[in-house]
Formats: C-alpha cells, sequence, structure tokens
C-alpha cells in the first residue's frame, strides 16, 4: 500500500494498493472532496460558517445532499427535495421547547470568550436597552460563557447547551413570540476575516466590527469593569492555597487557546525556570493535562476565580486568547504571543495581519504601556522569544504607575 502527499496540487492524500487508487482526498480554500475506490463512491463538503453543503454520489449520480441556505436546511434524495427545516425553528424545538420558566428575548452566545467578554465588559448594556429585553435568557455554549454572565449579570437566566453549533445567515430571528440575537453569526466571523485579510494592517478591527455588527456607536461603550464578589474570592483562595503558591510573589501563565496554534511544552518550561530564576512563583493556568512543567501551580480555577486570583499576580505571560482580553481588567502588565491562527483555509492571513485586526491596544480602557504583544514568527528559536518576553517582563516594574484605568473608550 502507498500514501502519497502532494498538497501543491490540491491533492491531500492518495492511497492506492496493487496500483488500484483506493482513496483520494482534495481539500482547497472552497471544498473538501472525497473518492473510494476509484470514484465509485464520493462526498463533497462544501466550507463555509453560513453555507452548507453535502453530496454523497454513486457513480458520480447525487444520492444523498443536505445544503444549508438563508438559514434553511434542505434534504434531498436522488434529487428530489424531501423535507426543509427552519433553522430557527430547529434550534427552538430542540433546545428551548421544553424550558418551564419565563423569559421574553434570547440571546444565544456564539463566540470565542473573547468576543463574548468584550460583548458583556462593554456593550451589553446599551444593547439590551435598546432591544428593551427585560427578562433576557442567554444560552451559552461554553463554561466560561456562563462563568462571563454571570459576573455581569448573576441573576439573569442561563441555560448550557454543550457541542451547540448555530449557522446562520442573519443575527436576529423572530420565532415563536420570542426574538433571538444571535452574538454572533457565521456572517460576522466571514466578515471580520475576509476584511483582515483583503485590507491593509490596522485598517480592521474586531472590536470596530462588533460595533457595526450591533449597529452600534462608540458612545454606546460603557465600562463594566467588575471584581467577583466574596464567595467567589474565597473558593479560589482555597483552592490556589493547596497548591502551596506564593499570592505575594507570581505570575500567571496561560500556554492554551482554541483558536491560535500551540507552542511547545519546552517553550513553557523554559521560560517558567527564567521567571523562577527572578524568584517569581508560577501559577499554570489549564483546562487540559497538555502541559506538566516541574515547580508550577494549577488547579481547577472557572473565569471568575481565576480573575480574582489575577488581581494579586504581577503580571500574565499567555499565548493570544479570549483570556488575553478578559484578564486586561486587572491592569496588570498582559504580554501576549500571538501565533498564526487555526484551521484557516478561506481567510488565512498573516500574523502581522492578525496583530493589526486583533490588537488589545485598540480595546476600550486600555492602558496601553501594560500591553505586550508579540509575534512568535519575528523570533528564530525558543530562546529569542524567551528572552523578548523577559525583556518586556522586567521593563514593566521599571514603571511606577501601573495601576490606573484609562477613562477614555477606544
Amino acid at each position: 500500500m502507498k500514501i502519497f502527499e502532494n498538497k501543491k496540487a490540491g491533492i491531500k492524500r492518495r492511497v492506492s494498493l496493487l496500483g488500484i487508487e483506493l482513496y483520494t482526498a482534495e481539500d482547497n480554500d472552497e471544498y473538501r472532496e472525497q473518492h473510494f475506490l476509484g470514484g465509485l463512491f464520493s462526498a463533497k463538503r462544501l466550507k463555509s460558517l453560513i453555507k452548507e453543503r453535502k453530496t454523497y454520489r454513486i457513480f458520480n449520480i447525487p444520492v444523498i445532499e443536505r445544503t444549508l441556505e438563508n438559514d434553511v436546511y434542505r434534504y434531498y434524495i436522488f434529487g428530489c427535495l424531501i423535507n426543509k427545516f427552519y433553522q430557527p425553528a430547529v434550534f427552538y424545538n430542540k433546545y428551548l421547547k421544553t424550558l418551564n420558566f419565563e423569559y421574553d428575548d434570547v440571546y444565544i452566545l456564539n463566540g470565542s470568550s473573547g468576543e463574548i467578554y468584550l460583548f458583556f465588559a462593554y456593550l451589553a448594556k446599551a444593547f439590551l436597552s435598546r432591544n428593551k429585553s427585560s427578562q433576557p435568557l442567554f444560552v451559552a455554549a461554553q463554561n466560561y460563557h456562563v462563568d462571563i454572565v454571570r459576573l455581569f449579570y448573576p441573576q439573569a437566566k442561563c441555560i448550557l447547551i454543550k457541542n451547540l453549533k448555530v449557522k446562520t445567515l442573519n443575527n436576529e430571528w423572530l420565532y415563536n413570540g420570542h426574538r433571538f440575537f444571535i452574538l454572533f453569526s457565521g456572517t460576522h466571523f466571514e466578515q471580520v476575516e475576509k476584511d483582515i485579510k483583503t485590507k491593509e494592517i490596522g485598517e480592521v478591527h474586531y472590536f470596530e466590527s462588533i460595533l457595526r455588527t450591533l449597529n452600534l456607536q462608540k458612545s454606546d461603550i460603557s465600562d463594566a469593569n467588575t471584581m467577583p464578589d466574596a464567595s467567589v474570592q474565597n473558593t479560589m483562595h482555597s483552592k490556589v492555597a493547596k497548591t502551596g503558591l506564593n499570592f505575594k510573589n507570581f505570575v500567571i501563565l496561560a500556554p492554551e487557546a482554541l483558536t491560535c496554534e500551540e507552542l511547545p511544552v519546552s517553550f513553557w518550561e523554559k521560560l517558567a525556570a527564567e521567571l523562577q530564576k527572578r524568584g517569581c512563583d508560577i501559577y499554570l493556568n489549564l483546562t487540559t493535562q497538555n502541559y506538566n512543567i516541574s515547580g508550577c501551580k494549577t488547579t481547577a480555577l472557572d473565569y471568575r476565580e481565576l480573575l480574582s486570583l489575577s488581581y494579586s499576580a504581577k503580571a500574565v505571560i499567555s499565548l493570544r486568547s479570549g483570556l488575553s482580553e478578559f484578564l486586561l481588567q486587572t491592569n496588570i502588565p498582559n504580554i501576549a504571543i500571538y501565533t498564526r491562527f487555526r484551521n484557516r483555509a478561506l481567510y488565512a492571513f498573516s500574523i502581522e495581519k492578525e496583530i493589526g485586526g486583533f490588537t488589545m491596544k485598540k480595546l476600550p480602557f486600555v492602558k496601553q504601556e501594560l500591553v505586550k504583544e508579540i509575534n512568535s514568527a519575528d523570533f528564530e528559536s525558543e530562546e529569542m522569544l524567551i528572552s523578548e518576553i523577559l525583556k518586556n517582563f522586567d521593563s514593566f516594574f521599571k514603571s511606577e504607575n501601573l495601576c490606573s484605568r484609562e477613562e477614555c473608550p477606544v
């Protein structure tokens, strides 16, 4: 059996046996296509956040096909439409129909932790007020969504739906007497990434794109900076104290990110060792078991508990993620390392454009001198990248005024 790789030609994999082609897969920016047994069977999937077309063929004849377009699912057998479903109806019947409490408007949290945090921290007050939502229901897709809701709207109704997937064209629906607001639809993400790729570096910024999507103005921004309540602080302290962390002198390392390529464990080991030489204890923030670094302290903390801990940290050093934004409100030095976005075929862009489009220095109320953003691709080795991080880490503590917040948004 032979397996060949040929990415330049668009054929990602080809498997043959005794000269007979058993399997081929073509993967490009627009679609993924697979062929089995010399094309006897085939499957093709359109790549898009808001459109979907899956087709299964035998002898090149379409047998089964499913499409999603304009928020409507359609199912075909041998080219004949056999059923169709309106996406809002599917969502309501699957997730909300059996709820036994009162609510009016539904807010579906369909973004990453960064976008959802920015919405609640700066824009939720104006957006909910404009919509006159008196009993909103927040539908969370991740545990950290729930933590963010509880932080800013502790009395609000919130449900968690694991593995929630919402592919929609529109940001707003009206169904069964409820208004649905999606934060944010597939069109939002596609447009942001397309604009970052096609326009000049720094011309597009994702927070300004959020404002446009929500039809809000800079004057609508409010500073909802908040501190976790005493019960959260007490729970956090009880958990972390068991690790032996030095609360008076520690740095938070956050090596994980869902959207960016991760750096090797060896990088974080070397960085931790250098910080320990400076007398710093290390708190390692993890959601998986992928990192086991000697001498670092870690325990299971939710977002609110980590926020509470962060107010006591000397600094946070993170792979750029939503957590990087979330900890900005603590006004501790924030060093974010940028790597390439994961799984971006259609609108892939350079790290330079990534920093231009997602820089935290353009976010509201940010004290820019406390933020350092580093392009990992600028450094040829782990040691050179670590040297740059440490140089910036040391420089933060030569300044006396590290705690006040800027008073003007954006």
